[in-house]
This record gives structure tokens, C-alpha cells and sequence, in this order.
């Protein structure tokens, strides 16, 4: 199976760059983000949300006349939870476990902390959540380990999203880790950096958030 690829309303960056998808990924638009996908003529597999804009209501009305009708699962406006968050619920559903969410950072820090939050909710050894725009990247590491390709002028950051987290372990930066604990209210990890080509982060206990931002 390959990778799933989840547009949201608000990007900051080019989202054909953001977007490397092959055929054998699958598109998912959250809400608004079908606006932006058909602006670039990007034709979505599936649109979830509550279709409060324009070509969105096109699609509840059936209108199969913009672009490629996709797959459309409607939600109520009042919902306890984001079109994100459903949409990554909806991804894990159909059987992926590598979600690269484009955008969701900036803008309302509200949306940017929910969207966090959900990569914090579902990611585990087993699934491997991303997101990111022309300037950050972020993902949770789950009692597990990652490899991350350095970036030029991208500092790496971890900080701990669970009270804590312990046996973190890391290679390929400047200020190295070996069986550390980071505690969620003390941001010991701020702007690490590349030395090698490649870094990798381990945590065996613990939900560890990892930012690299541009600098």
C-alpha cells in the first residue's frame, strides 16, 4: 500500500512541491483543501468535511461537473472534532500507516495545536504521521525510532508531548542524546543541529514531538 497524502485548507508554501505523490499514493482533502487541490489541478481520491465553501457544495449537491467527482463524506458543521482529524481517522480506516498531512501549520495556532494533537493521537510504532509546509516539519515518535534526512537551514527540536519521555537516543546531531529524558514543561531539546547527513531519534517510552523548522 503506499502513502496517503491529506491537503488541509491552509497551506503556506507551493502545494505541487509539497506534494510528491505517485500513483500508488492515495489523496484525501479536508474540507477547504479541495478548493486548493482543484486550484492546482490535483484530483483528490476522497473529500471529508462539512462543505461550507463554494466547489465544496458542489459535491453535496452531486455535481459531478467540477474536475473529477472524488469519493465526498459529509459531516454536520457541529462536531467534536476537526475535518484533520477525520480525515486521518478515515486514512487509518482504509488500511495506510505512512500520512503526510500538507499544511495545518500557522495561521490560528488553535487549528495548528489540534492538528498536533492528532498526529499525537494516532501515531504509534506502527503508523507514521507527518506534516508539514515550506517551512516546518513535524511528526510524533511513539515508543519507537525515525530517520530524518537533513534539510539545509532546518534545525531539528524535540520536545516531550507526553509528561515525559525517556531512553531517547539520538544520532547525527550536534548536541547528542544518549537514554535522555525530556520532561513536557521543560524545553531542554530547542534548535538542535544536523551534522551528519542523516539523524535518527529513538524513545522507548513516551510520545516525543519532532520540529524542524527553518531557521
Amino acid at each position: 500500500m503506499g502513502k496517503c497524502y491529506i491537503i488541509t485548507a491552509y497551506i503556506e508554501g507551493n502545494l505541487k512541491e509539497l506534494l510528491p505523490a505517485t500513483s500508488s499514493d492515495f489523496i484525501i482533502c479536508a474540507d477547504g483543501g479541495y478548493e486548493l487541490a482543484l486550484a492546482h489541478g490535483i484530483v483528490p481520491h476522497a473529500v471529508i468535511g462539512d462543505a461550507d465553501s463554494g466547489k465544496m457544495s458542489a459535491l453535496v449537491n452531486k455535481n459531478t461537473s467540477v474536475l473529477i467527482s472524488p469519493e465526498f463524506v459529509h459531516f454536520e458543521q457541529e462536531k467534536d472534532v476537526s475535518d484533520t482529524f477525520l480525515c486521518v481517522e478515515h486514512a487509518i480506516t482504509l488500511g495506510f500507516a505512512d500520512i503526510a498531512i500538507i499544511g495545518g501549520i500557522g495561521g490560528r495556532l488553535d487549528h495548528t495545536i489540534s492538528n498536533i494533537q492528532t498526529i499525537a493521537k494516532f501515531s504509534s510504532a506502527d503508523v507514521k504521521i507527518t506534516m508539514r509546509d515550506e517551512a516546518n516539519f513535524i511528526t510524533i515518535v511513539s515508543n519507537s525510532s525515525i530517520t530524518i534526512k537533513k534539510e539545509e537551514n532546518f534545525s531539528l527540536s524535540l520536545f516531550s508531548f507526553s509528561d515525559f519521555c525517556s531512553g531517547i537516543t539520538t544520532t547525527g546531531l550536534y548536541y547528542p542524546l544518549e537514554n535522555a529524558t525530556l520532561q513536557n514543561a521543560y524545553p531542554l531539546g530547542l534548535s538542535n543541529e544536523f551534522v551528519n547527513e542523516v539523524a535518527t531519534i529513538e524513545v522507548t517510552q513516551g510520545k516525543l514531538l519532532v520540529i524542524m523548522s527553518r531557521r
